[in-house]
């Protein structure tokens, strides 16, 4: 197996990229499009690692290379501090586990100092724990089935307070929108807000502007906004991409009245991810133990449960060179 270290700036790197991912379980977040405009946007090195068997390519990982200093690098598959979702290694066969393992090495072996760290998509996961790797960390998401009927997804996937708070929310007239960039202003400010109650800063209005502009032209990104007597009270970008519908950034208005809104936005963007084909909509990410209040309301839709792993690897040199870095800063 050969593994070839690549920056996808090309078209014509990007095509074979793009059109081999199509053809595996990727995430919209393993495209070519999304990861350049993080790299554009952030100022990130995006890198594509590819493994080759017999001359056929059998395994993909994007990455990241951030500066952590003068002498560590990160490399992350994906950047979450950016609100990527999932990364990491996305390979075919019977030995794609090995495949996986592979490009995760090469990726930690492509410079002196290298960190790597990889949050897995549930469908790309089991390399992490059946490969044997000593930093790994489980986490959960929820999925829906789509597969139901709307009737059936309605009786036996949303629990019973969602769906009272979705005909409370219709009879206060609670209105839900799908809009383009005409409405990236109003969620912005709705970002702003969410963001600030948490002591976090916004990421910059043009990295929403340009997913929407990219995906939202195939109508695989749309911006939804529910709104209440002509005010904005929550919104959220979601996404599309092959069977898969994900909710990416919500958002809500500071003290706003609690009158079913999210839940009929949900319920809305669980109509459109239907209608368009997908057979999961991922609520992405269930803290039980550090968010309760947004676990509970995400297991109000589904009682799915999905699990992904977190893994974190450094060569022996870069854990070495950490060590002397440290020593030194303690020596001044």
């Amino acid at each position: 197996m050969e593994i070839e270290q690549i920056n996808p700036a090309t078209n014509d790197v990007r095509q074979v990229i793009d059109s081999w991912l199509e053809r595996c379980s990727a995430t919209i977040y393993h495209t070519t499009d999304w990861n350049l405009i993080v790299q554009d946007v952030f100022g990130t090195v995006c890198k594509y690692f590819l493994a080759y068997y017999q001359g056929n390519l059998v395994g993909v990982l994007p990455c990241h290379f951030v500066k952590s200093d003068r002498y560590v690098t990160i490399c992350y598959s994906p950047p979450r501090i950016y609100e990527v979702t999932y990364g990491g290694p996305v390979a075919i066969g019977a030995e794609s586990p090995q495949i996986s393992e592979s490009l995760v090495r090469a990726a930690a072996h492509s410079g002196i100092g290298v960190f790597i760290d990889i949050f897995n998509s549930p469908q790309n996961t089991d390399w992490a724990v059946l490969t044997g790797w000593k930093r790994v960390t489980a986490y959960e998401s929820a999925y829906v089935n789509l597969g139901l009927s709307l009737d059936d997804i309605w009786r036996f996937s949303l629990n019973g307070k969602r769906r009272n708070m979705i005909r409370k929310a219709e009879k206060a007239g609670v209105q839900v929108r799908h809009l383009g960039l005409e409405g990236l202003d109003q969620y912005y400010d709705l970002v702003q807000e969410t963001m600030g109650r948490a002591g976090l800063h916004a990421k910059p209005k043009i990295y929403y502007a340009k997913i929407l502009r990219a995906f939202g032209a195939r109508d695989q990104a749309r911006l939804y906004l529910a709104f209440h007597n002509g005010a904005a009270l929550t919104g959220g970008i979601f996404l599309r991409h092959q069977n898969m519908c994900y909710y990416w950034v919500g958002a809500t208005a500071s003290n706003s009245e609690n009158l079913g809104q999210g839940e009929l936005l949900q319920w809305q963007v669980i109509q459109w991810a239907k209608e368009a084909g997908c057979e999961w909509y991922d609520l992405v990410g269930i803290e039980r133990d550090r968010l309760p209040h947004i676990a509970r309301f995400k297991l109000g839709f589904t009682d799915h449960i999905v699990s992904f792993h977190h893994v974190s690897y450094a060569t022996i040199a870069s854990r070495v060179l950490r060590r002397v870095k440290h020593t030194l800063w303690k020596n001044h």
